[in-house]
């Protein structure tokens, strides 16, 4: 993750390793609306950062290594919301999503 400076996905399914750790590094991540990336709650990606079309991902890929700072800055939100995480969170998330499964 040192040397990357833009990570591409495809409809981020469940916990995005990969990417969630990209991003508390620093890289930018261009996805699509597809599954949790129009979760805005999960994901805070500014939608000027997610492509519609493969045929989108040249143009905003070239935006975002032209204006790298700035358009990292968009992301701050997402590096902020994964880095806040620890056990005590994840613990706290885990029995709120078991007791709403449990109550459907």
């Amino acid at each position: 993750y040192l040397k990357a400076k833009i990570i591409v996905t495809a409809c981020l399914n469940g916990a995005e390793r990969t990417v969630l750790e990209a991003a508390t590094y620093g890289v930018i991540i261009l996805s699509n609306h597809c599954d949790n990336g129009s979760d805005n709650r999960d994901f805070p990606i500014p939608r000027e950062q997610l492509f519609s079309s493969k045929n989108d991902i040249t143009e905003i890929a070239e935006k975002m290594l032209n204006d790298f700072e700035q358009e990292q800055q968009k992301q701050a939100q997402l590096r902020n919301l994964y880095k806040s995480y620890g056990p005590a969170s994840l613990h706290k998330d885990t029995k709120r999503f078991m007791y709403d499964i449990m109550k459907s």
